[in-house]
């Protein structure tokens, strides 16, 4: 039972983008599109994310991902269900490789050097840290996200059990990615080393 509730509980599904997608867009676009392509980037270009109120399911929360440097490195996108939550992450400036992703109990990024005021993980069943530890999982817990060498990452996760009320108490929560992969078993993280992101929803 503990098991079948377990792949029930998060699913992800892993969507990494191949290159650049300015060079992508380039490589098929016709000079008669031209125009079009720069009048299209320079409205995305304007485009600042910022934090919304609590969405009804199907509507986006949409926060930014802050690096360490204190400047955006990204978009996090959340929509709340009656069954969980569906965040979509769009994020650069990371190492290549698999980083650890986890849900922290407070929606605060401004110590941008390890956005320690973000917290400890979301646990309120007080369960070991680990995808696969059987004494596991954490609520915050999630699968790691896999950046390409030019330091780019998409992923679609659902996070399963936790609704957005209930992650969203008095001082909100932060979505956090760290500069390894977590190994869904070592306590208290996985291993997952230092916070390298950080995106609020408060």
């Amino acid at each position: 039972m503990g098991r079948s509730l377990f792949f029930g509980a998060v699913s992800a599904l892993a969507l990494v983008a191949c290159g650049d997608a300015k060079d992508a867009n380039d490589a098929h676009s016709a000079p008669h599109e031209k125009p079009h392509k720069e009048a299209h980037e320079a409205h995305h270009g304007e485009h600042k994310p910022h934090p919304v109120e609590a969405p009804a399911a199907g509507e986006d929360a949409r926060v930014a991902i802050i690096g360490n440097d204190g400047s955006e490195v990204g978009e996090a996108v959340l929509t709340g269900g009656p069954n969980g939550m569906l965040i979509r992450v769009f994020v650069s400036g990371l190492s290549h490789g698999f980083h650890g992703l986890h849900l922290h109990q407070v929606g605060d990024c401004s110590d941008t050097e390890g956005f320690k005021l973000s917290g400890s993980h979301i646990n309120p069943d007080g369960n070991a840290h680990g995808l696969m530890n059987e004494d596991g999982y954490e609520k915050a817990d999630l699968p790691n996200i896999y950046a390409h060498r030019d330091g780019h990452a998409k992923a679609e996760l659902f996070v399963a059990g936790l609704t957005w009320e209930e992650a969203m108490d008095d001082d909100g929560f932060a979505l956090v990615v760290h500069e390894n992969p977590d190994d869904h078993m070592t306590q208290p993280i996985g291993g997952a080393g230092a916070r390298v992101a950080c995106a609020a929803f408060n």
